[in-house]
């Protein structure tokens, strides 16, 4: 799993992040909090197919979400707008 600092490390304009990602113990809107408390500059997307993926997007403080399934057009308009 990434770390925060890690995240730091590679200093991506963007992360996508699924909330259910298998083989891991700790879910997509968890690493999303864990990055956001340290590194909140960072941007982050949550994509899933939860029903309640806009209260996880805005409990992690994501810069916004999109749910599955999705088209490149939506995700480009997300990208974009600067994840708002």
């Amino acid at each position: 799993m990434m770390t925060a600092d890690e995240a730091k490390a590679l200093k991506p304009d963007i992360i996508l992040l699924d909330v259910i990602i298998k083989g891991y113990n700790i879910t997509g809107d968890e690493i999303c909090k864990e990055i956001k408390s340290r590194e909140d500059y960072i941007k982050i997307l949550l994509v899933s197919g939860e029903e309640n993926l806009h209260d996880l997007a805005n409990k992690c403080s994501a810069d916004g979400y999109l749910p599955k399934p999705f088209d490149i057009k939506s995700l480009k308009v997300l990208i974009a707008d600067g994840a708002d």
